[in-house]
């Protein structure tokens, strides 16, 4: 069985127990700044999102770079060590609990994410059989999104206990400590040539990006990709929106709603990875996400006022709500994994790496350029199911692209 290979094994450890340790520091970091000054955390929170996010405008261009000139499994192992003396760092900013060291840490693990990015996808075709890499895919990929669940639970849950900013201190730590462990186990990945890094960060990132959507083998995965986080990137956005404006519900309501997200995504690319051409997907995975968004910024329009969680899995709409969700979340997964495996089949292995660097630096433009957008269209009267909508309506325009 794959999943249980010395071949991708160690690997599916190493990167699941990595977006783990993100997600549990970054929620549990975020939240004790909340906590210890309310008013100056509301300014402080929006920046913390930036600083894990920037790392990879800058720096995505040279990872790629450096990952297509080593072994890629020599270079996870020091990604790792590097994780781990983060983690490290991590346990004292969380005890100390001031905010300058939580982002500073924060800040290095983005750049840490920034350069691993690169070496856990183009290290997979060379692990896995060409039949095998949908597979390989899917399954990376859901438990990346399932590792967003649970980081983000257990770090709120850890620092909402007596003490919690010591348990979550001791559990970046453990997690960074299995983590380290599973990628010396990753099989030897030799380079297939050399290239110079570029250390003019922003000149190289341009140069690496004109050229990968210059190619229209790679143009069109690419930009597909950058579409899915779009949408993904809006609907997190709006849906606390929705929560409290438009159902007047408490914070379980939308940690419930944004709950089912990354879980439906978790199955959609289990699914696609296991269809032989999951290519076929495409056009009406696509469609039926346009579908099921707008009916759920439907019945959000038009929803009673559900104030907890209990009471909106007490009536039938919520359900529909939560159902819409987690549908548009299986078919939305089961888009992103095709245009992935042909992302890094259709890259020469020469420079795989560099063309998903650029991939991440078009991923990160697009979610920070869709984050204006959505900000401004309420100045504009639009509601949050309005914008959905909206954004339903213009997936209707991708699906119409991937028809054939």
């Amino acid at each position: 069985m794959m999943l249980l290979s010395r071949r991708f094994l160690p690997l599916f450890v190493t990167q699941a127990l990595s977006a783990l340790l993100d997600n549990l520091y970054r929620n549990a970091a975020v939240l004790l700044i909340l906590f210890a000054d309310p008013r100056a955390g509301a300014s402080l929170v929006p920046l913390a999102g930036l600083l894990f996010t920037l790392p990879f405008v800058l720096g995505s261009a040279a990872a790629g770079t450096i990952a297509d000139s080593h072994d890629k499994a020599w270079l996870i192992r020091w990604n790792r060590v590097s994780e781990f003396a983060l983690s490290l760092a991590a346990a004292v900013a969380l005890v100390d609990g001031g905010a300058t060291a939580l982002l500073a840490v924060l800040f290095g693990f983005g750049v840490q994410a920034c350069f691993f990015g690169p070496l856990k996808y183009a290290i997979l075709p060379q692990l896995l059989a060409p039949a095998e890499l949908a597979r390989g895919n899917g399954w990376v990929a859901a438990a990346t999104f399932i590792a967003i669940v649970l980081g983000t639970l257990i770090g709120g849950g850890l620092v909402a206990l007596p003490h919690g900013n010591l348990f979550a201190a001791a559990g970046c730590v453990a997690t960074s400590a299995i983590g380290l462990g599973a990628a010396f186990m990753v099989p030897s990945s030799p380079p297939s040539g050399r290239a110079t890094v570029q250390w003019r960060l922003l000149r190289a990132n341009r140069e690496l990006l004109a050229a990968v959507l210059a190619d229209p083998a790679l143009r069109a995965p690419a930009l597909g990709i950058s579409w899915f986080w779009v949408l993904g990137s809006v609907m997190l956005a709006e849906v606390p929106v929705i929560a409290a404006r438009d159902l007047a519900a408490d914070p379980t309501v939308a940690t419930l709603l944004l709950a089912v997200v990354p879980v439906g995504l978790a199955l959609g690319a289990l699914v696609a990875g296991r269809i032989a051409d999951p290519r076929r997907l495409l056009a009406w995975a696509a469609a039926w996400v346009s579908a099921f968004l707008l009916d759920f910024a439907f019945v959000a329009a038009g929803a009673p006022h559900f104030a907890t969680a209990a009471r909106m899995l007490a009536d039938p709409r919520g359900w529909r709500l939560a159902g819409d969700l987690m549908a548009a979340s299986v078919c939305a997964g089961m888009f992103v994994l095709p245009l992935s495996v042909a992302l890094q089949a259709r890259a020469a292995p020469s420079r795989r790496a560099r063309v998903i660097g650029a991939n991440n630096v078009l991923n990160a433009l697009a979610i920070v350029g869709a984050g204006a957008v959505a900000a401004g269209l309420p100045l504009l009267g639009l509601s949050a199911p309005a914008i959905i909508a909206l954004l339903a309506a213009g997936n209707l325009v991708v699906a119409w692209r991937w028809r054939r």
